[in-house]
């Protein structure tokens, strides 16, 4: 019996939870929108919950955005300088990150201690002797 009364509730809550919105106007003049009848100037409305297609556009904004990308190719990206360049390469692409990191944890208050000196401006000197400038 009393799985039936609350089978019998969860359905009939569920029925008024999908009803939708109010537009209620208040006295001082402003509108609200909310989910309970407000009084006499409640006025219910229904919402629109039509699918809008794949990825949240709808098929005119997803064909309008498909034109812009043939008609505005993107520009080849220059490949990346090979390590003939420079024989640190890879080196050079790991300290960058982890200075890029340190960078990163010092905003929010992180900071690190190397050799006696801030952790970012000694990997920044060892950047610059090993693969130039910053």
């Amino acid at each position: 019996m009393l799985k039936t009364t609350i089978f019998t509730v969860a359905i009939a809550w569920s029925l008024t939870a999908g009803a939708g919105a109010y537009k209620c106007a208040l006295p001082d003049g402003r509108t609200v929108y909310q989910q309970a009848p407000c009084g006499e100037s409640a006025k219910p409305m229904e919402l629109n919950t039509q699918d809008t297609g794949t990825g949240g556009l709808r098929p005119s904004e997803r064909e309008f955005l498909d034109d812009q990308a043939q008609s505005n190719p993107k520009k080849q990206e220059q490949p990346a300088t090979t390590g003939a360049a420079n024989p640190h390469s890879q080196e050079c692409a790991t300290l960058r990150e982890r200075i890029i990191w340190l960078e990163e944890r010092s905003q929010i208050g992180i900071r690190t201690i190397t050799n006696g000196m801030d952790s970012v401006a000694y990997e920044k000197q060892r950047y610059k002797r090993l693969c130039g400038s910053w």
